[in-house]
């Protein structure tokens, strides 16, 4: 798969995980959420999130390397 593709499919997935784990905290404060909602979506979410996170800075190590001084600047 090429990166670009990967990054279509992964960005999205991580905004949707984020929201997930921001969205059961704040529900959870705030009374909109029980205890057994929380306790399956929270961690479970956040488990997700920090995966995509990680594969997203894989895929985007080029730039991170290029934008920090790693790497050829243009």
């Amino acid at each position: 798969m090429k990166k670009q593709t990967a990054l279509k499919i992964v960005n999205p997935l991580l905004a949707l995980a984020f929201l997930a784990v921001a969205g059961a905290a704040v529900g959870r404060r705030a009374g909109l959420v029980d205890g057994d909602l929380f306790r399956l979506v929270h961690p479970n979410a956040g488990f997700a999130f920090i995966t995509l996170a990680v594969l997203h800075l894989i895929l985007n190590w080029g730039w991170v390397r290029t934008a920090f001084g790693g790497g050829r600047r243009s």
